[in-house]
Formats: structure tokens, C-alpha cells, sequence
């Protein structure tokens, strides 16, 4: 099983970092290279949601909303569509901190095809995955701080 987990302080109160995080709308402005977020079937802070990412680059994904705790906790599934098949749970979570949100980001994937998937994951997709999770979590500290300055819109 791979795991990528990181955490970060956002310099905004916690009810604006989990609507930023749960607005379909800002997706694509602050996931780096997302080009787009579709067929979503319902608000992303609601279990059963489903939508789909389209990356500039690399796979597409599927993703389900699994369980929500509103401005404290997000989980959700994904998996790529296409070729490669594995499955993966995040699960982020929001703490309050007076003015700031201690965000943690914590996902796990499981690969196919016991050692050889487990070699896979070693040799390539630990990188990619520590690389692009690595990106993302700033990317979004940095929309949301924007956002609590009013330099930025969530929607």
C-alpha cells in the first residue's frame, strides 16, 4: 500500500479552507495541472458525490465523496479511468486554529498484482504520487490565503 500524507497551517479560518476545498468550481484554478473537473453529480461536501479530473497530463480519474464532517473532515475515492487500475482513499481533515486551519492531507492506494504491483509503485508511481500531492497541498494553501485576503473568489 503507498501513502502520501502531508499537513500544512492556512492562514484562514477553517469554514473558508473546507468550502475551498469542497467547491467544484475552484478545483481547477488551484490542483495543479487539472485541466478540468466533470461530470459531477452533486456538492462535493455531500457523500455519494461523484465527479471525474481530467490532469493536462497523465490519467484521468473518478472520484466519490465517501463521508463529510463539515469543516472538519472530507473523505473521498479515486481511482484512474483508463489502462492503469488501482484504487485510492484520501481523507482530509480541518482543524481550527484561531484564525488558521491545520489541513492535513492523507491518502493510500493499493495496486494490483501483489509484489510486481508493489515493485510498480516502488520504481514509479510512489514518485509521481509524492511529486503531485507534494504540489498540491501548497497550491491550495496558497488559492485559499489568496481567497481570505479577497484577492481571489471561490466561485
Amino acid at each position: 500500500m503507498g501513502r502520501v500524507a502531508l499537513t500544512t497551517v492556512i492562514e484562514a479560518p477553517v469554514e473558508r479552507v473546507f468550502m475551498a476545498w469542497t467547491s467544484d468550481h475552484a478545483m481547477p484554478r488551484w490542483f495543479p495541472d487539472v485541466q478540468e473537473i466533470y461530470d459531477v453529480t452533486g456538492p462535493l461536501d455531500q457523500p455519494g458525490s461523484r465527479y471525474k479530473l481530467r490532469f493536462k497530463t497523465g490519467p484521468r480519474y473518478s472520484c466519490q465523496v465517501v463521508a463529510v464532517e463539515p469543516n472538519q473532515r472530507h473523505d473521498h475515492r479515486f481511482e484512474p479511468i483508463g489502462l492503469m487500475r488501482f484504487s485510492g482513499f484520501a481523507t482530509m481533515t480541518f482543524e481550527p486554529q484561531g484564525d488558521q486551519t491545520l489541513f492535513s492531507f492523507d491518502a493510500r492506494y493499493d495496486l494490483p498484482l501483489g509484489p510486481v504491483g508493489r515493485l510498480l509503485d516502488w520504481l514509479l508511481l510512489a514518485r509521481i504520487a509524492e511529486k503531485r500531492m507534494a504540489a498540491e497541498v501548497p497550491a491550495f494553501k496558497a488559492f485559499v490565503e489568496a481567497e481570505a485576503q479577497n484577492t481571489v473568489s471561490i466561485d
